[in-house]
């Protein structure tokens, strides 16, 4: 009886955010991470401001990018507790440092943003985001976490955008924090 050779489905995803990820390293000290230190340096590589929008989101929505001629906006859901929401904008500044291709709005959308006439979830769910790309960002924001917890930065996991101000007392109960 002859047996059918079967070569199993190889998904290289993870080794190329590793390397994504050495290379992010070369670049960027993980040893004084802070947030904000991170996302000026993005800025600074990506060529313009990366703005964070916190938004009531609908279920099972927790994020998202889009692009703008002058900026970068990372929406959020504002409902989410402080690590999540840190691995929230994590996951979406990894779409950034991907190259991931996103929405472009346009200066008619951010008018009718401004005057309530457009919500966030009107433009994000028009993102074309693939279950790769999204399986990029996730791996390279948990790649960029562990670094931070490798080099005892874990406290400014709690340094995110957030409205939680009890999160810290439980962090510091945890251990996770001074």
């Amino acid at each position: 009886m002859m047996r059918a050779h079967i070569t199993p489905f190889i998904d290289d995803t993870h080794s190329r955010m590793q390397a994504r990820f050495a290379d992010i390293c070369q670049e960027f000290d993980f040893s004084h991470f802070s947030l904000a230190a991170f996302v000026d340096w993005l800025e600074r590589k990506h060529g313009k401001p990366i703005l964070f929008c916190e938004e009531q989101l609908p279920p099972t929505f927790f994020g998202a990018w889009i692009e703008a001629d002058d900026a970068s906006v990372i929406f959020f859901d504002k409902s989410a507790i402080s690590l999540h929401r840190l691995h929230i904008q994590l996951h979406e500044l990894a779409h950034i440092l991907c190259g991931h291709k996103t929405i472009c709005i346009t200066d008619e959308h951010k008018r009718a943003y401004a005057l309530g006439l457009l919500k966030a979830e009107d433009l994000l769910f028009r993102s074309s985001q693939t279950s790769v790309k999204e399986k990029e960002a996730e791996l390279l924001a948990v790649l960029i976490q562990k670094e931070i917890y490798k080099h005892k930065r874990h406290h400014e996991l709690d340094n995110a955008i957030t409205a939680y101000a009890d999160m810290h007392e439980l962090y510091q109960a945890l251990g996770l924090i001074r």
